[in-house]
């Protein structure tokens, strides 16, 4: 007999224990890790103070954890000095190259910290003429990543990179320009920036090639000083901060050091709208990168990195962490995903993103004081309870993502793409064709596809066959008598149809909600929210399925006869499945199960604005839920203890009666016929993603 969900929980729970037993005992740490198969090379950019040494502990272990391919090297901007002292558990931890320290200029009289920058990737190629790699992606110290950097996704030529997309560089098209490039032509292109600029309005994450960065990187530096030393660029450049200060260098000169020496060495871009997110923004896009380089906040809980210039990640336990900002240890946690008080579901992912970066920051500086530090109770208690809550974010953003594809939202978006409508439509066109207007990559390019379940392919196809077969039998006397409503008759064709499909299941008046047309992020959102509530509801309700598993059993024998029976008519009105409250002999009722996908399909069709309609859909969905479990691919099967009225609850189905088998099957008869209809009206079952609804789309 195979395992049973409770069997398989307590397994699960046996394992979790046995890790966390492991790693009391000190069992060994995974290898550290800076090289990899791949032909991109990440530079970590960053100086020797340990003011960067724990985001250095950080940038390496997101690099780790997110699966890019290639190397990833710290290049380290270093005094003599501070190269003699230096932590060769630093050096262990990542690989490490030292640049020289230029963040003074003698010349202007300018300390600078951003010098360091062009600096260190000079410094870098000066030193690997010929790096295996073709491709270069250069982080800042204060950047996380979440998912891979592949040459494929961006299909870039030579003269061409991608990088973040940064708002506030308006000097590219005004008179900052014009008195360094002057020889640049205005772009006509918004590729990166607006029509008439002579620079592109990016930063970091950069992407691009080798040779690209080589003839990109003296230039970097020279118009970095330039800029740095522009008494008038205070108010040309957008910098905040040094706005109305007459003569105040900007913060932001590297910036157009970068934009301008890119443009005079040939250098042009893309922007990539997923490189780069701050904690804290609400995403449009799954972001490859974050950058905690600005206060954020998440509910009362609140974190800057600049509040840390002090924090020592080499000391080990014991920590004085009953502070309130600790410069040693951990950071302050932040709030566990469950304790989120987000008022909608894209706001919720908003929150996980930044739960997640202190979180993997934490988690960083545990694998620190694991490698460097000597087992004991506080560094067992503290770091476990950060692990355990990287984990749980880890899961919930999982989920989350899961769900949410790169995708067009329109079948006409290529056309509309080819047409000019990605610049003249714009911000349509980035909402609804993501794809089409090079906005995004599709998930599917890295995120692994899930493995079929076959047992679940096998159960669809059996439905399948006996939908085609009433319809068959059917004939069409009973497409006559169809109540489904053409589309021009109006909503109360589709109430009534509604209504009667659910009362054919045996369905209650539960209420269900209505698609809107517009597909946004939150509806997705909506379904993770959704499985988890019910998720929760099943872990409390199993201990009551534990108790009528016996009952079940007995009734088991009976049950398989009757299907058993069934089965050998054309028609199988029964199928035996596995059951989700732990029976392995429930059973399901076709006619009820179309039924209710019939009227579940009424309530959900994005014309459908009967209250009625919804009403009756949503009572006879209620006993059902759509296993989703990260795959676009939906079998309905009963969810126990969700009673969608007098058919939709429970586990099992008794066997049936003579009479009710056979006014199901003039049910099912007259439902496959309305079925098959409205599927050519673009009805389609509850629970898919919308835009996948949206498209007409299956798998």
């Amino acid at each position: 007999m195979p395992p049973q969900p409770a069997d398989r929980r307590r397994l699960a729970l046996l394992a979790a224990l046995l890790v966390v037993l492991a790693a009391a005992q000190g069992a060994e740490l995974p290898p550290l890790v800076s090289s990899r198969p791949g032909n991109v090379h990440a530079l970590l950019l960053t100086d020797c103070a340990k003011y960067q040494d724990w985001q250095t502990i950080a940038g390496a272990f997101a690099w780790r954890e997110s699966g890019q391919p290639g190397s990833i090297t710290r290049v380290a901007n270093c005094n003599e000095k501070d190269r003699g002292n230096y932590s060769q558990a630093m050096l262990a931890y990542v690989d490490t190259h030292m640049a020289p320290e230029a963040a003074y200029n003698a010349e202007l009289k300018d300390w600078y910290a951003a010098y360091n920058k062009p600096t260190a990737v000079q410094d870098w190629l000066a030193h690997n003429p010929a790096p295996p790699e073709e491709w270069l992606l250069l982080l800042d110290a204060d950047m996380l990543l979440r998912r891979p950097f592949l040459p494929e996704h961006f299909n870039l030529s030579k003269g061409w990179a991608v990088a973040g997309h940064y708002d506030y560089m308006k000097g590219v098209t005004n008179d900052l320009a014009l008195r360094h490039i002057p020889q640049i032509p205005p772009r006509n292109d918004t590729l990166a920036g607006p029509a008439g600029r002579r620079g592109d309005v990016v930063g970091a994450p950069y992407f691009m090639r080798v040779d690209d960065a080589r003839a990109l990187a003296p230039l970097w530096h020279e118009y970095t000083v330039r800029v740095r030393n522009d008494s008038l660029a205070y108010k040309d450049s957008g910098d905040a901060a040094a706005e109305g200060k007459v003569g105040e260098r900007i913060w932001i000169a590297e910036m157009y050091g970068y934009a301008f020496g890119a443009a005079v060495s040939g250098l042009w871009h893309k922007w990539g709208e997923d490189f780069m997110l701050y904690p804290g923004y609400t995403p449009s896009v799954v972001p490859r990168n974050i950058h905690y380089g600005l206060l954020y906040h998440i509910d009362d809980w609140s974190w800057d990195k600049h509040w840390y210039f002090a924090f020592d990640v080499h000391k080990c336990p014991p920590w004085n962490l009953g502070v309130d900002k600790p410069q040693e240890g951990v950071f302050p946690p932040p709030p566990h995903p469950d304790a989120l008080q987000s008022k909608d579901y894209l706001t919720e992912y908003r929150d996980l993103l930044a739960v997640h970066t202190m979180a993997l920051i934490n988690a960083a500086v545990c694998d620190y004081h694991r490698r460097n530090c000597p087992a004991g109770e506080q560094l067992e208690e503290v770091c476990g309870k950060a692990e355990r809550l990287y984990a749980d974010v880890k899961a919930s953003l999982t989920h989350i993502e899961e769900l949410w594809d790169c995708v067009d939202h329109n079948a006409e978006c290529k056309g509309w793409a080819e047409r000019g409508e990605c610049k003249s439509s714009e911000r349509y066109m980035r909402e609804h064709c993501a794809v089409s207007c090079g906005r995004c990559t599709p998930r599917g390019a890295f995120v692994p596809k899930p493995e079929r379940d076959a047992a679940r392919d096998a159960a669809r196809a059996d439905a399948g066959r006996a939908a085609e077969a009433a319809a068959a039998a059917a004939g069409a006397g009973a497409a006559a008598a169809s109540p489904v409503a053409s589309p021009a008759a109006g909503v109360d064709g589709r109430a009534e149809a509604g209504a009667g499909a659910a009362a054919g299941a045996g369905a209650g008046a539960a209420a269900g909600g209505g698609d809107s047309e517009e597909d946004t992020i939150g509806d997705l959102l909506h379904q993770v929210k959704a499985e988890r509530e019910r998720s929760a509801a099943k872990e409390e309700g199993a201990a009551a399925a534990e108790g009528q598993l016996q009952q079940g059993q007995q009734q088991q024998e009976q049950q398989q006869q009757a299907a058993a029976e069934a089965a050998a008519s054309p028609l199988p009105l029964i199928t035996p499945v596995e059951d989700d409250s732990g029976g392995a002999g429930a059973t399901h009722d076709h006619a009820a199960t179309a039924a209710a996908v019939l009227a579940a399909a009424v309530a959900s069709h994005p014309q459908a604005g009967s209250q009625g309609a919804q009403q009756a859909g949503g009572g006879a969905a209620g006993g059902f839920q759509s296993r989703a479990a990260g795959r676009f691919e939906n079998l309905l099967t009963p969810r126990a203890g969700a009673g969608g009225g007098g058919g939709g609850g429970g586990g099992s189905v008794p066997a049936l009666r003579v009479e009710v088998a056979l006014f199901g099957a003039a049910v099912v008869a007259l439902l496959a016929l309305v079925a098959l209809r409205g599927r050519r009206q673009g009805w389609s079952l509850p629970g898919l993603p919308r835009h996948a609804k949206d498209r007409h789309l299956s798998e």
